[in-house]
């Protein structure tokens, strides 16, 4: 009974361990903030002299943003789990983590793992347990994970192999049989389409020995490290106290979180302004769970500042495109002629002309005048500044008969999302070409008398 209770003790810890893991990562993935823009839908002006046109805006050009390149893993041949579990020392490791035959590992603990993954013992568990049999008998299952070398040293390395069978033949297995689910599941291993069950197999069961050995040497190294992942690359993120690894996506608004709980306004300073909590410990990651130079520190701020840029720069070209409407229609005579059609899918049509980004139609009485006649003298002989651009966006919707188009709604929620990030960015982040804070000497000791 003692026993039992021992290793219930020890499953339990191991699953929480599990689970706190997978609480704390966390993914956000939010829509690149441009994209919400709608396409701009035609919509109607009244010129000074009364002439109606019809006008598109153009698209908004998003920023460019320098992504870092790295090295295309799918150029090699041979998987890297696979390449790192050959570089491993069988002999150590069987010497070290392999103490018993399959025998005694038997004898030791299969009962006990029997009667606490399947009570009670029904029929239900009895098919189980017999559809494993069939597939691999356990005593072959076990030497095949010791001869790859698989840690099977105490009750909890035991329950990790025996839970592998299971993964193998009702997971795996099943998703890999059935057509729908195949190709999903070949690239969840990164392998090709034409893998074999075999290899899929394999793969797993390497990968599952290189992240135990990982987490066993990680824990003899330091043993504050109570648990960690590793990714298919082959690299092991370890959970120690008061620390937490973060990767930003550098093409895309993607930031994942991995060790210790964070606040959701505490991840946004990460992620936004590269803040880091209170006596927590950040370690920077690429994609493939590398730790960054010391001195990176990547973060969304100086790209959601490109971005509001691009939005500045964009209306106030709608302002000058507005400005353009108004005085070119107004020096246009009532009749345009055969040369002013400047684009050739109106050259059918002699009583349209087409300007950039709108396109001058017939008169149209019927809509009201003082709606839509903005005179040019209305606009600014000179662009307001950029430190209000709420300016802009009043101008815009006078030109708009006093109610902007969906998509300049739009746009001005994305610019005002982004005024408030740089507005707390001043005060978060330490201006710029402000030195790094120091801290000070220790003060001299004076002579001795």
């Amino acid at each position: 009974m003692k026993k039992q209770i021992t290793y219930l003790i020890i499953v339990l810890v191991a699953v929480l361990t599990s689970v706190a893991f997978y609480m704390n990562i966390s993914h956000k993935n939010k829509e690149k903030l441009l994209d919400r823009i709608p396409v701009s839908k035609p919509h109607q002006h009244v010129s000074s002299n009364g002439k109606v046109i019809e006008h598109i805006h153009r698209q908004i050009t998003p920023p460019v943003v320098n992504v870092k390149t790295t090295d295309n893993e799918t150029e090699i041949s041979k998987h890297p789990i696979l390449r790192i579990w050959e570089n491993l020392d069988l002999t150590t490791i069987r010497r070290k983590y392999q103490p018993y035959t399959v025998s005694e590992i038997m004898d030791k603990w299969e009962e006990k793992y029997i009667n606490f993954e399947y009570p009670p013992y029904d029929n239900i568990a009895q098919h189980r347990l017999a559809q494993l049999e069939k597939y691999w008998p356990k005593e072959k299952w076990l030497q095949h994970l010791m001869d790859l070398g698989h840690p099977l040293h105490d009750v909890s390395s035991y329950k990790l192999a025996s839970d592998l069978q299971g993964q193998s033949l009702f997971i795996y297995k099943r998703d890999y049989d059935n057509p729908t689910t195949r190709s999903d599941t070949l690239d969840a291993f990164n392998l090709p389409i034409d893998a074999t069950w075999q290899e899929v197999e394999d793969l797993n069961i390497k990968f599952n020995i290189v992240a135990r050995i990982k987490k066993l040497r990680a824990k003899e190294a330091d043993p504050s490290v109570y648990g960690g992942v590793t990714n298919l690359q082959g690299v092991f993120t370890p959970f120690s106290p008061n620390t937490v690894y973060v990767h930003v996506s550098d093409d895309k608004p993607l930031s994942t979180f991995t060790g210790v709980m964070l606040s959701e306004q505490q991840k946004e300073d990460l992620r936004i302004y590269g803040v880091a909590p209170k006596g927590v410990t950040v370690v920077y990651t690429d994609k493939d769970g590398n730790p960054l130079p010391a001195d990176e520190r990547p973060r969304f701020f100086e790209r959601r500042m490109a971005v509001l840029e691009a939005a500045e720069k964009h209306i106030e070209q709608m302002i000058v495109d507005h400005d353009a409407i108004f005085k070119t229609l107004s020096e246009q005579p009532q009749k345009e002629t055969q040369k002013e059609q400047t684009v050739p899918s109106h050259q059918s049509q002699p009583n349209r002309s087409v300007i950039p980004e709108f396109e001058d139609t017939k008169r149209r009485s019927v809509i009201p005048m003082q709606k839509r006649n903005i005179p040019p003298e209305m606009l600014p002989p000179i662009p307001p500044s950029r430190a209000n651009i709420q300016q802009w966006f009043e101008i815009l919707q006078e030109l708009h008969g006093g109610e902007l188009p969906k998509d300049l709604r739009v746009l001005q929620e994305v610019v005002n999302e982004l005024e408030a990030i740089r507005r707390v960015g001043e005060k978060k982040l330490p201006p710029r070409g402000t030195p790094p804070v120091r801290r000070p000497p220790d003060p001299v000791a004076p002579p001795p008398q």
